[in-house]
């Protein structure tokens, strides 16, 4: 079942909707047209308790503001690219600075800040956005068409379909930014987190992740082995 509402307003009075999507077990996942965002995901525990397993907010105001990326939809590309350019094809290509002097989340106005055009599925229970983000927004090249679909299935499970096509090479890294949350959602103005503590199995070597990435966390193309090293989380969910 889908429903739809107005979340409210953008500053230039343009409508925003939310969708609430529900399945027969009374699992719940809303999304909005505004920056293809996931504001909530409730699901079943162990224990068939129906409850928030993500972070986000219930007014659009709060999205309209600075915050975390919480639960949007990121392009044309995750993560940060460095001193804001890059070449291709032996051409430069001079980017939306946003994050000191390198580009982050697709720079200043990415897809979590842009109005996406909303196609409800009552059939599949899902909703696909949709936008045409052109030739030259943020610096990225190419008219670059993208879809993502959200499906909450009867399994309790939302899924995240991507499709994407360009008329020109273009680098793309498309994801989702949600927030997930093993308790009850708490979120304070500082919008800290507690949650029980998962484990996460991940191989390193001895290099730490500043010496791995940089201060400011940015990717480069050296390869590292990641066997036979102690996971770097150790803390498990029981």
């Amino acid at each position: 079942m889908i429903k739809q509402e107005i979340f409210g307003k953008l500053p230039n009075e343009e409508p925003v909707s939310i969708f609430t999507l529900t399945n027969s077990h009374g699992s719940t996942a809303r999304v909005t047209n505004y920056g293809a965002i996931l504001t909530s995901l409730a699901v079943p525990d162990r224990n068939g308790n129906i409850g928030e397993v993500t972070l986000g907010f219930d007014r659009l105001e709060d999205y309209l503001n600075p915050h975390p990326h919480f639960g949007a939809t990121i392009g044309r590309v995750a993560n940060r690219i460095a001193n804001a350019e890059f070449t291709l094809h032996g051409k430069q290509y001079v980017l939306a600075a946003n994050h000191g002097t390198h580009t982050l989340h697709g720079g200043k106005m990415g897809f979590d800040k842009q109005l996406w055009q909303a196609t409800p599925q009552s059939e599949n229970n899902a909703v696909t956005f949709s936008r045409l983000s052109p030739d030259g927004e943020e610096g990225f090249p190419g008219n670059l068409r993208v879809e993502v679909t959200f499906t909450l299935t009867e399994d309790n499970a939302l899924r995240l379909d991507y499709l994407a096509t360009t008329d020109m090479d273009t680098p793309i890294n498309l994801t989702n930014h949600a927030y997930f949350t093993y308790r009850e959602k708490e979120i304070s103005l500082t919008m800290s987190l507690r949650s029980t503590p998962i484990c996460i199995h991940l191989q390193t070597t001895s290099l730490s992740l500043q010496e791995k990435f940089g201060a400011l966390r940015i990717p480069h193309s050296t390869l590292l082995n990641q066997r036979g090293s102690e996971p770097i989380f150790m803390n498990c969910l029981r």
